[in-house]
């Protein structure tokens, strides 16, 4: 099992959460400004609808409520490339105030709720919010750190690593259990493909294979692993990058 198989230090849990979700990072005044800031600026989208547009300014940094987001990068002949999911808690457009314009597009994987802040109410934000500058970078370097691991998975790791490390990270994100634990999984085999550089038929055909194997599997916009130690130890996964705070509860 997991707790068998994580080298010495804090482990994932079921209470566990990254620091790449800012709220865990922000003591409880400067965490209350920040919800009150996400709760003026919630609006909802459609699936397919997109929050950023590549090549467009920047028009408001976005905290996922509710849903996943995408982001990709696509060629003018339809191939896309996807470049990270954006989970509920997470920022998606963290380079609001570095850019001039999107380097990627994101889009809504389903319906979505999500709150914009626009550059003047994050910076009023910042200079109320203590430690929300901190919080900001610390999310920030876990997600540089998220994107280094997706280069190394489309670079050398093999088709069934691959998908065993994504499948790992976006668990342990999610605080899933140890012992058979579920966690939302709203993407599609064409998704997976499109994020580790597979077909889709390729990714169908391992998953089938870690279902036999790890007791993973993929149902109802959902994912679950009964083996995670076996799968992870498949992937050579270690999710220190993930910034994982193991003494924080849900």
């Amino acid at each position: 099992m997991l707790e068998n198989w994580f080298p010495p230090g804090p482990r994932p849990t079921a209470a566990a959460r990254s620091s790449i979700f800012i709220a865990n990072r922000l003591e409880n005044g400067d965490r209350h400004l920040w919800e009150t800031a996400l709760s003026r600026g919630e609006r909802s989208w459609r699936k397919g609808e997109e929050l950023a547009v590549e090549g467009e300014p920047p028009g408001a940094l976005h905290v996922i409520l509710e849903g996943w987001v995408q982001k990709y990068r696509q060629l003018p002949d339809g191939r896309r490339q996807l470049l990270g999911f954006c989970l509920p808690g997470q920022v998606c457009d963290i380079d609001l105030l570095r850019r001039r314009v999107h380097g990627h597009t994101a889009t809504a994987i389903g319906n979505l709720r999500a709150a914009a802040l626009t550059r003047d109410g994050l910076e009023e934000l910042l200079d109320r919010c203590r430690g929300l500058g901190a919080a900001l970078i610390d999310a920030d370097t876990i997600s540089a750190a998220i994107q280094r691991e997706w280069l190394v998975n489309v670079g050398i790791r093999s088709g069934r690593e691959r998908l065993a490390h994504l499948l790992c990270e976006l668990y342990v994100l999610q605080g899933g259990d140890v012992d058979r634990g579920e966690v939302d999984f709203p993407v599609t085999q064409g998704q997976l493909g499109e994020a580790l550089g597979m077909t889709s038929v390729h990714v169908n055909r391992i998953l089938r294979e870690f279902q036999a194997e790890y007791g993973a599997a993929v149902q109802q916009r959902r994912l679950a692993i009964s083996d995670f130690g076996a799968l992870a130890r498949r992937a050579v996964f270690d999710p220190a990058y993930l910034g994982i705070d193991s003494e924080k509860p849900n």
